[in-house]
């Protein structure tokens, strides 16, 4: 035990260390320094510049040297607002659905195989934005330049955030959607005007 209690913190300064050192040892490597290397990459700016985009440097610059935006904060709490109304709504969902026994087998299966399809649609395409967004984020981390890839424009383009609040935010439309649809069935409105709803959520 006193031996792993030793052996511990000096394998973790020893880490340490040699990143430390391995550091100092890249920035002196020749790959950085060299000026080969630098002539390089000037040529191939220049030929993406002449060949990509019509010798507009400053244009061809966006492309091989995004300038990272700042992120907003107000995207941020809304993301996490929604996130909350979300779980909030689908809680409230799953409570309404047990008391008015909607999974229970008595009950006639109509609005099990009506109204899920609909709304599996919009969830559907709520989990193509949430894995959309996760791509953005993997691709950000892992510093790969999608929008020249895919030829986006990177002052428009979506971030990982906007992906996400666009993911959260419909998917809180579509639960709330779900729980009005619920009440109004379970109020015995009109099955023509209960339906109608999904039909006003697609519009």
């Amino acid at each position: 035990m006193n031996n792993d209690l030793i052996i511990f913190p000096f394998a973790q300064v020893s880490c340490q260390q040699t990143s430390t050192n391995y550091l100092k040892e890249v920035k002196r490597s020749h790959f950085v320094s060299s000026d080969k290397v630098v002539r390089l990459m000037d040529e191939v700016e220049s030929i993406f510049t002449k060949h990509f985009a019509n010798n507009d440097r400053k244009k061809a610059m966006k492309f091989l040297r995004p300038q990272q935006q700042k992120a907003s904060h107000m995207v941020t709490f809304l993301v996490g607002l929604c996130t909350g109304s979300f779980v909030s709504l689908f809680c409230i969902y799953a409570i309404l659905a047990h008391l008015c026994g909607i999974f229970s087998p008595s009950t006639e299966p109509t609005y099990m195989d009506s109204v899920y399809p609909v709304f599996s649609v919009f969830a559907l395409f709520s989990l193509h934005l949430f894995m959309y967004g996760c791509n953005l984020y993997m691709w950000k981390g892992t510093r790969i330049n999608h929008n020249f890839i895919f030829e986006f424009s990177p002052s428009t383009a979506l971030k990982h955030r906007d992906a996400f609040l666009m993911c959260t935010t419909f998917m809180t439309t579509v639960v709330g959607a779900m729980v009005i649809h619920l009440v109004l069935r379970s109020a015995a409105f009109s099955p023509n005007q209960v339906d109608a709803i999904p039909g006003i959520l697609l519009l």
